[in-house]
């Protein structure tokens, strides 16, 4: 992974300082959409919708119970924090999802995945291993698979490579087509 910034404009970028020697830019292009939520961003959601429900029945108690004003108080005072802090808690992730998407600019060569979002540069290179994931909708995703260790899975992480973009499908068969290409030049030994 490499640390560098990336000029260019806010819908452009220039990528040819960060090319090696002979490699070839084949596809640029940045997210069109916001993407499909990513791991972290379903738990956020998940917990917000557990707070909101849950605050609902402080509420409900709080107001129905017709109980002594203190009692009224200090349920529906939980309630209300619980209900503002689901709220936040659904609403805020994906926001700061989308915001690091308008951020993000792709390029494609052929030999890596290059992706940068505003401040860091990620590369992937593309050998017959790399495993991906494609989210063929619209606005797609080409996501990167991170590595099994020792037989064991990869720790939950958040979704990295080409996410919300236009042709994603298009876009893996290229990348299908330099590993293909890649396996044909080590089975022939060149």
């Amino acid at each position: 992974m490499l640390d560098r910034t990336l000029g260019g404009t806010l819908d452009g970028a220039d990528w040819t300082g960060l090319l090696h020697p002979g490699e070839r830019l084949l596809w640029q292009g940045r997210a069109i959409g916001a993407g499909r939520p990513d791991l972290p961003v379903r738990f956020w959601t998940m917990l917000g919708t557990i707070l909101s429900l849950g605050s609902l029945l402080f509420l409900l108690i709080a107001f129905l119970g017709r109980s002594q004003p203190d009692f009224v108080a200090g349920f529906g005072g939980i309630g209300v924090v619980a209900l503002v802090i689901g709220l936040i808690c659904r609403i805020l992730p994906r926001r700061f999802q989308i915001a690091r998407l308008r951020r993000c600019r792709y390029a494609l060569t052929d030999r890596r995945m290059l992706v940068h979002d505003g401040s860091a540069l990620r590369a992937w290179d593309i050998t017959p291993d790399l495993d991906l994931t494609i989210h063929p909708e619209e606005p797609g995703s080409v996501i990167v698979d991170p590595p099994w260790l020792d037989n064991r899975p990869p720790k939950p992480q958040r979704e990295a490579g080409f996410i919300g973009i236009a042709g994603a499908g298009r876009i893996a068969a290229m990348i299908r087509d330099i590993q293909s290409r890649q396996t044909d030049r080590t089975e022939t030994g060149s």
